[in-house]
């Protein structure tokens, strides 16, 4: 890293590694992502209730999750019909279509030594779901070495793909619903004093709106060229 970037290679100095590198990631998880993307999807989908007023923006954020878990639990219900997600099938298939180039040698009825066309060579437990490469390791889905021990002992795959990706599971997730609730007029007034405006003034003008996507992303732009000056 450091032949290729000094400033990249510096600012890693002072991370842990399980923070930033898949060698070093737990497998307890079953999820090798290092990104926060989950965190900015929803940060992006509820754009247009973060500039409401706070009981205004829960009651909007409260609808947009009843409908979305409902959306899913329709489509697991309804149009899944196999043993997992479709995407996590489609991930199996496209590792069992990478099978001709692993060569396996059993060394006994959980051990493989599994070799590749490129040199590379791993150790592969079916006993412990782990393999050399870790990919199995750490996401749960048996990568294209565990699948050629795994047909070479004529066993299922079913048996050795985490269960947290099968459609049951995912199922069960999303069986919870948001219960609806009765509009504000319905409510039972409480005793507590009720929230009150900020005591501030207002500026001149027309006020400018804090924390946009656009300035946000502009600024990001602005601290990266800054980071490339490095």
């Amino acid at each position: 890293m450091r032949d290729l970037d000094e400033c990249a290679a510096d600012w890693f100095n002072d991370k842990i590694p399980n923070q930033w590198s898949r060698s070093h990631v737990t497998d307890f998880s079953k999820c090798d992502m290092l990104l926060n993307n989950g965190c900015e999807s929803f940060n992006s989908s509820i754009l247009e209730a973060r500039d409401k007023p706070i009981l205004s923006m829960c009651e909007w954020i409260i609808e947009y999750l009843m409908k979305r878990m409902q959306v899913n639990r329709d489509t697991a219900e309804q149009r899944w019909a196999g043993s997992f997600c479709p995407k996590i099938q489609k991930v199996i298939d496209q590792n069992f279509a990478e099978l001709g180039d692993c060569i396996s040698i059993k060394s006994d009825n959980f051990h493989y030594q599994v070799s590749c066309h490129d040199g590379r060579q791993y150790s592969v437990d079916l006993k412990n779901g782990t393999c050399g490469c870790r990919k199995w390791d750490l996401s749960g889905i048996p990568c294209k070495h565990a699948l050629s021990a795994i047909d070479a002992q004529r066993l299922d795959y079913y048996e050795f793909t985490h269960k947290y990706y099968r459609v049951d599971y995912y199922r069960m997730v999303y069986a919870p619903a948001i219960m609806p609730i009765n509009g504000r007029d319905e409510w039972n007034p409480t005793d507590q004093i009720p929230p009150m405006p900020p005591n501030v003034g207002r500026f001149v003008g027309r006020p400018k709106k804090q924390g946009g996507e656009k300035e946000m992303k502009l600024k990001r732009g602005g601290e990266k060229g800054k980071e490339e000056k490095c």
